[in-house]
């Protein structure tokens, strides 16, 4: 799953960051899944893939 969601892009990274974000500041939704925030910050730490 880690791999699918690096693969999408740039525009996957943002929103994993902004999830990060909303974590870290209260704003998490109740009726959303919980997620590790040790996940979330290894994955929006990642530039996400190259383009050659």
């Amino acid at each position: 799953m880690i791999r699918y969601l690096l693969d999408g892009g740039p525009y996957i990274v943002s929103t994993l960051r902004g999830l990060r974000d909303d974590q870290l500041h209260g704003l998490w939704r109740p009726e959303w899944t919980p997620v590790p925030s040790a996940l979330l910050d290894a994955l929006s730490a990642t530039k996400g893939p190259t383009l050659i």
